[in-house]
Order: structure tokens, then sequence, then C-alpha cells
């Protein structure tokens, strides 16, 4: 399936075209664009705007590449979010998406967020997404609190995840009560 395919099922999911499309873009902001494959602050290899699968270390993407593994990771994310929160829409669906293309399906799944809005607490769960502000590694990271966990370190708050998630939160209050 192409790029074209993905961004028309992309916006299916996000039930229009403009937020489809706006949800793409803010992917691209917070995520940030490398088409070369490289470790992230918590060692995971990536590449793109915040791909994580099958990436190899030092391999160049072409854009066309990125643009299509990048629409596709937003179709995964999305189908995610639907199904553990089949009546969110709009600017909350929108930071989830954002929300789970960072930290992928089932963390949001087992999510705060989620069941606060399954629960129809729209405004607890845009609150919920913020909590999610450290990062997990295999070694503690230079210039960062960290604990042993039963995955390795746990290590935070890191700056770049509390910015990002302060975005995830205003775009999910967004027309609120």
């Amino acid at each position: 399936m192409g790029e074209g395919r993905y961004k028309a099922l992309f916006a299916a999911l996000m039930g229009s075209a403009a937020l489809a499309a706006g949800t793409l873009g803010a992917i691209t902001s917070v995520e940030g664009y490398r088409p070369v494959g490289y470790r992230d602050i918590g060692g995971v290899a990536t590449n793109c705007s915040g791909n994580t699968h099958a990436v190899a270390i030092g391999k160049q993407m072409t854009d066309a590449e990125c643009a299509e593994i990048d629409a596709r990771n937003a179709v995964t994310a999305a189908q995610d979010v639907k199904r553990a929160t089949p009546k969110l829409q709009g600017n909350q669906l929108k930071a989830a998406v954002l929300f789970t293309v960072n930290l992928g399906g089932p963390t949001y799944a087992r999510s705060t967020a989620a069941r606060q809005f399954n629960a129809g607490e729209l405004r607890a769960g845009c609150d919920a997404l913020q909590r999610y502000v450290n990062i997990t590694s295999k070694k503690p990271v230079r210039g960062l609190t960290c604990r042993r966990s039963a995955r390795g370190w746990t290590c935070g708050p890191v700056k770049g995840l509390q910015n990002r998630r302060a975005y995830e939160h205003k775009i999910c209050i967004d027309g609120l009560k």
C-alpha cells in the first residue's frame, strides 16, 4: 500500500481529511524528522518521524520512504486509539493519536487517559496524557534522575517529553468547557 492509500485510510479513521492532515503535520512537528537510522535518548533505534519498526542504524531513507512509513504508523496509531476508545473524536482523538505514535497502542490502551475518555471524562483524559514524561533505558541517562526498574532504568522527567505532553494537552483541551 502506498503513502496515498495510507493517508486516505488515516483520513477515514480520523473522521476528516483536515483533521488527518493536521495530525500528520503535528506528528512530524513533535517527533522531528531524521531520514537516517539513529538511537534516541532511550537507546531505541529510530528513523523518519519517530518510526521504531525495522530500523537499521545509519541507513539513509528517502523522503518518499519516510512519508509512507510515517503514514503507515499514523494509521496503526489511529486504529489502536479507535480500538481502545471507539467514541473518541476531534481534538481528543488527534491528541490520543499523537500520544500513541510516541508510546504505542498497548501503552495507550492501558492508560488512565483511555479509561477517562471511555468514561466520558474528556478533560480528565486530556490531563492524564501529561503523566508520561519518563523514559526506560538499558542504562542510566546522563543528566536525568534515574532509578532501577524491572525493565532497566527509568529516567526523567525528560524536558522534551514534558514539552510534547504539554502540546498534546493543549490540543486535547481545545474546545472543551
